[in-house]
């Protein structure tokens, strides 16, 4: 569930960010997602957190 969960966290960061803000390079390891793994293991929060962050992102990604 910890993949999971930073995966979602990541992709929410990357989806969810200031207009103007840099282009970011394409994700072209695994290896991109290890500190945010990291992260994820660390926090205390609630898995209602990441469910939270799943529903802003499925609305981000629903079509107009």
């Amino acid at each position: 569930m910890a993949v999971e969960n930073a995966l979602v966290l990541a992709a929410a960061r990357r989806m969810i960010r200031p207009a103007g803000s840099p282009t970011l390079a394409t994700i072209r390891s695994l290896a991109y997602f290890i500190p945010v793994i990291e992260e994820v293991l660390s926090l205390n929060v609630s898995p209602g957190y990441f469910q939270h962050l799943r529903q802003k992102i499925e609305r981000l990604t629903q079509a107009p």
